[in-house]
């Protein structure tokens, strides 16, 4: 699937027990989404603005947005034996209440440029990793991620259980807890 062209996609809702990707999701390790200079933005209140359990997601000059209540931007499945791989070239991806970019089980992101901002959660709100999620920060910025209660961490970034983080480029700045790790919580 590629989207882009100065594409606006907004106002999906999925309703169900457990909703995932209101505006778009895929499914199937052979699945490839490129989103290039569009806009996709997601007021609902329940999960993921794009979701999905594995394949590819290519982000190069999309604006990912997000002014809804506990919505991830992008989330990728807790299902063991999917792996789910995001790629950031450039664009934006900002406003997550429930964080922006969440990576379960063998997923992982590589980031070579491009903003991710001005996320909010308990946990990560910017970056949240769990079950050997990885992220490759190799350019960019990752700022302004802000902690919601005392007792949360990784206000930017934030890693459970085996995940891993590995920065050799870009910038992370401007988190700010309530609890613990400004920008970064392990």
């Amino acid at each position: 699937v590629n989207i882009g062209g100065g594409a606006t996609i907004t106002g999906g809702v999925a309703t169900g027990s457990n909703p995932q990707g209101h505006n778009l999701c895929m499914d199937g390790a052979t699945t490839t989404m490129n989103l290039y200079n569009c806009t996709v933005h997601n007021t609902s209140n329940k999960n993921a603005n794009i979701g999905f359990d594995a394949g590819t997601l290519n982000i190069d000059g999309a604006t990912i947005t997000n002014t809804g209540s506990a919505v991830v931007n992008v989330l990728t499945s807790n299902y063991a034996g999917c792996v789910a791989k995001v790629y950031i070239k450039s664009g934006t991806i900002s406003g997550g209440t429930d964080g922006n970019i969440g990576l379960y089980e063998d997923d992982f992101c590589v980031m070579t440029g491009g903003t991710v901002k001005n996320g909010t959660s308990i946990y990560g709100s910017n970056v949240y990793l769990a079950k050997n999620g990885r992220f490759d920060l190799m350019g960019g910025t990752i700022s302004g991620g802000v902690g919601t209660q005392k007792d949360g961490y990784g206000a930017n970034i934030a890693l459970q259980g085996t995940s891993v983080f590995n920065m050799s480029g870009g910038t992370v700045e401007g988190g700010q807890s309530s609890g613990y790790g400004g920008n970064f919580g392990i």
